[in-house]
């Protein structure tokens, strides 16, 4: 089943223009996240060569290390450490002490992460199982979603367990994946020509991206994602009630995040951009921030400065505007 609040995490989008770059931790953020980006250059590899399809566009695998759920956030500092902040109910911000990882990705109620190797741990709920990945598994990359958690092995085979009643934790047969994004209960993935693939619920067609759609990146929440083109336009399909899958005309985007009513996303020179919540609370950015990551929640957005300093607005409830004082956090190499 999935939590009455509906809601779903997504690990954080974390690339933005030149200026998004820090350099404060870089080898010692290299060395951890060495394994992972040997991975997922695997996999775009891999991905490529069987896909025989030149009219896309490569898929820019990104490694997260900053994610944003239902109600908290969850964050990497330099040697892998992972702090959170916000609702504690279920143990959702509590990782288990002496945990190492490379990536992060926050679901509603729970949170997952990869080491080094790939060996996934999550923590917080585990009423569907969300939070028991399958033992001995190894991956490239991690999702969370309502009450569920997907991942990608390094050749883009998806993995899912959690809760199944809407056939999220059932990936299509034979479709590889550069990157994946959860949502609800559905996912999309990203094929390495940069065609979309989404499946379980699909009640506001959030798992009907239009037909022809090449991405480059990929975010997904309750009921609705968002994907960036080429050129940077993005594109959003599934419920737009409060104008969260409409975004502005001629905006064009580096990164991009999406929460339960709004969307997000920074231009090249780390600038954020917020749409949708309309008739429900304003999510406009703070006056010139410049942020190198950026992550959406339920009604909270956060970010980083390029030298680790988080920044959230939107909801003040449950301290998911604040995180705490001092913290810095690490900012992938890609950024």
């Amino acid at each position: 089943m999935s939590f009455p609040d509906g809601g779903a995490g997504v690990a954080g989008t974390d690339r933005a223009g030149p200026s998004g770059r820090a350099g404060r931790s870089g080898w010692v953020r290299a060395g951890l996240l060495a394994l992972m980006v040997a991975g997922v250059a695997i996999l775009l590899l891999a991905c490529s060569d069987s896909e025989g399809d030149d009219d896309g566009q490569a898929v820019e695998a990104v490694v997260p290390t900053l994610a944003a759920g239902w109600l908290h956030t969850c964050g990497l500092e330099a040697d892998g450490t992972p702090h959170c902040w916000g609702s504690e109910l279920g143990g959702r911000s509590s990782p288990p002490e002496g945990l190492r990882l490379s990536t992060i990705a926050a679901g509603s109620a729970h949170s997952c992460g990869l080491e080094a190797d790939g060996t996934p741990h999550c923590w917080g709920s585990d009423s569907d199982g969300q939070s028991s990945p399958p033992e001995g598994l190894r991956l490239s990359t991690i999702a969370a979603g309502s009450a569920h958690s997907c991942g990608l092995e390094a050749d883009g085979t998806p993995h899912c367990w959690g809760d199944d009643d809407d056939g999220q934790s059932s990936p299509p047969d034979g479709l590889q994946f550069a990157t994946i994004a959860a949502g609800g209960s559905f996912n999309c993935g990203l094929e390495a020509n940069g065609t979309p693939h989404c499946w379980g619920s699909d009640l506001r067609g959030q798992s009907s991206p239009p037909e022809g759609l090449r991405l480059s990146d990929i975010s997904a929440f309750r009921t609705h994602a968002c994907g960036l083109e080429a050129d940077g336009t993005p594109r959003c399909w599934g419920e737009d009630a409060r104008g969260q899958s409409s975004p502005p005309d001629g905006l064009r985007l580096t990164a991009i995040a999406v929460g339960v009513q709004h969307s997000c996303g920074l231009e090249a020179d780390g600038t954020p951009h917020c749409w949708g919540g309309e008739g429900w609370m304003p999510f406009t950015p703070p006056d010139g921030l410049r942020l190198a990551t950026i992550a959406a929640g339920r009604s909270h957005i956060c970010g980083l400065e390029a030298d680790g300093t988080p920044h959230c607005w939107g909801d003040e409830s449950e301290a998911l505007a604040s995180p705490p004082d001092g913290l810095l956090l690490s900012v992938p190499a890609d950024s």
